[in-house]
């Protein structure tokens, strides 16, 4: 990955919003997960959106991830939250 994009100054935001999102769902994994984890978690991935193009479809896995996991754990009071964030970032898209 830094290989390619070091070579391909294109793809240099790409590659770092997929590991930021990816660093930020896993906080949102963690046990005590709270709304502010999951706002920064919609803002950056609304930001990512605007900015990078594949991070579109990062944010559909990591969605889907999150909200099976809180529907397991019967955490439903965050599945709201997780469902406002989707569809702000379904409506950026």
């Amino acid at each position: 990955m830094i290989y390619f994009s070091s070579e391909l100054k294109q793809y240099t935001s790409d590659v770092m919003f997929a590991l930021l999102l990816t660093y930020l769902a896993m906080q949102c994994l963690k046990h005590e997960t709270s709304a502010r984890n999951l706002i920064l978690l919609g803002g950056v991935g609304t930001l990512a959106i605007l900015m990078s193009h594949p991070s579109t479809f990062i944010l559909a896995g990591i969605g889907l991830i999150l909200a099976v996991e809180k529907i397991l754990k019967k955490e439903y009071s965050l599945i709201s939250w997780i469902l406002g964030i989707g569809m702000a970032w379904g409506l950026m898209s």
